[in-house]
Parts: C-alpha cells; structure tokens; sequence
C-alpha cells in the first residue's frame, strides 16, 4: 500500500495488488458492491448522503484456505478490510504474522506512542521504533522534503494521514514496526509473535 497526497475518490480502483497480502496464493474471486445511506445522530442528518463501492478479492492458499480482503475509497480516505470466512475444518486461525506494509514517500514527521493512551512524540518515520500504538498520524509534505531540494513546510501546513483500526473480531490488534531494508516505512505486527483466534459460528 503507498500512502499518497492526492485525495482518493469513490471511483479510484485500487487494483494495484495482484493478490491478497499474505495469501500465498492466486486471486481466485472479485467482486463489487454499492452502499448508500445517510449519517443521522438522534434522527438529524449530520453530513449527507454518503455512498460507497466495495471491491473484493478472495485469494486461496495451497490447502484450501480462503482469505478475503475487501478496499474502499472515501473522499477522504481508504480502507481495507482482511476476513477469514466459514470454512469446513477451520475452527482456529494462528496469525504469525501480518505482511501489510505502509510505504511513504519521505522520511516525514509522525506522532508515536508506545503504550496504550500513551503520551505522544513527534519524530521522523524513520525513528519509529517496533510496537508502536496505532492510531499513527504523519504530517504529508513536511519537513525539507527529499534530498533537501523541496523548500520546507510550515508546520500544519500540509495534509495529514491517520493510520487506524478499526472492528477487530477475533483478531489480533495492530502495532507498527520498521519495515527491514526499506527507508520511511513500516509493517503492521501483532504486538506478540503468535495468536490463535478461534472462528464464531455465525
């Protein structure tokens, strides 16, 4: 995943990964879905109509395994979703690890914790250290910019992007950790070297 400056938009197609991460397998299902609706607290409409399109891929694994993992883009945002859907035999899930990565474009200002409703330090991409608490908020643009020939950005000036979770079921919660080898980026770790999470019955 590149996080970009640019808005995305409800028609932006985020086609760009050829399989799930960590699937290990050909993309063997795409589908796609549109939702609307209206944001309303105590029966007053707040912002509108919102509408979004979800896109679907199912990726399989050698044995069988089905891992699904549903995009959507808002106006100011994208998301993704992982799902590990009813399957004969699966009654538990172990989850080593998490091969999603979060590249950015520079070496840009980011607000790090490390515990949970920790306090907060400013400091570049590249200082995060591992377990680092999400949400993750990177100032986009600031700083001298790339190899100094991009002129500073007043602070606050730029867009800023948050990096969050959201509806964990049966999941392991997400902490940051630098990606190995690649400048400005970070992979998404579990906090813990293993966890089993056991399927409902639904």
């Amino acid at each position: 995943m590149e996080v970009r400056t640019r808005r995305p938009s409800h028609d932006d197609d985020p086609r760009h990964s050829p399989k799930p991460p960590g699937c290990g397998g050909p993309s063997v299902g795409r589908s796609r879905a549109r939702h609307g609706g209206r944001a309303r607290r105590g029966g007053t409409e707040i912002a509108g109509r919102r509408i979004r399109r979800d896109l679907r891929r199912e990726g399989r694994r050698r044995a069988g395994r089905t891992l699904q993992v549903t995009f959507r883009a808002y106006n100011e945002g994208i998301a993704f979703c992982q799902t590990v859907p009813k399957q004969p035999g699966l009654d538990a899930v172990k989850i080593a690890r998490e091969p999603v990565e979060f590249r950015f474009a520079d070496d840009w200002p980011a607000w790090a914790t490390y515990s949970w409703q920790g306090v907060y330090e400013k400091v570049p991409i590249g200082a995060i250290k591992p377990g680092c608490e999400r949400p993750l908020v990177v100032e986009l643009g600031a700083g001298a910019g790339r190899g100094g020939t991009r002129p500073s950005s007043p602070p606050g000036a730029g867009p800023c992007a948050a990096i969050g979770e959201a509806k964990l079921v049966d999941y392991a919660r997400m902490k940051f950790e630098p990606l190995k080898g690649v400048p400005h980026a970070m992979s998404a770790g579990t906090g813990t070297s293993t966890m089993t999470s056991r399927m409902r019955r639904r």
